[in-house]
């Protein structure tokens, strides 16, 4: 569930994920108007336009001319701004393997047993490597 402020109002970081969502959804490139017409909920048009202008100096956007108008499409994917997160979720913890653990002790049976043939996986392109 995406935090709400004092307002009702959407944090600015659950907006901006809403927002991403709808442009991987997308097969093109989004104006401001078509990606607040595929989010849920009464947002303004100044506000989403706001939000695009901020992924773009995130660097997690990009712009482009579409007639008289600006297009926006995603540069990073889901899956890598998520591994960004777990990344530096590992970096900014004072025990490292404590933090590993509890991202263990919290996976299903299915996640562990993945995550044991990703593993594997790494293992044998590193020593291909060496």
């Amino acid at each position: 569930m995406a935090k709400v402020g004092p307002r009702g109002r959407k944090a600015a970081g659950a907006l901006e994920r809403d927002v991403l969502r709808v442009l991987w959804s997308a097969d093109d490139a989004l104006t401001a108007r078509e990606v607040l017409e595929g989010l849920d909920g009464d947002h303004a048009y100044t506000t989403v336009s706001t939000i695009l202008d901020r992924l773009t100096r995130k660097g997690l956007a990009d712009r482009e001319p579409h007639g008289r108008a600006i297009a926006y499409r995603p540069l990073r994917t889901e899956t890598a701004i998520t591994s960004d997160k777990v990344r530096a979720l590992l970096d900014t913890g004072q025990d490292r393997t404590a933090v590993l653990q509890g991202l263990v002790a919290a996976l299903s049976d299915d996640d562990t047993d993945e995550l044991q043939q990703l593993l594997r996986q790494a293992q044998q392109a590193r020593q291909q490597r060496s």
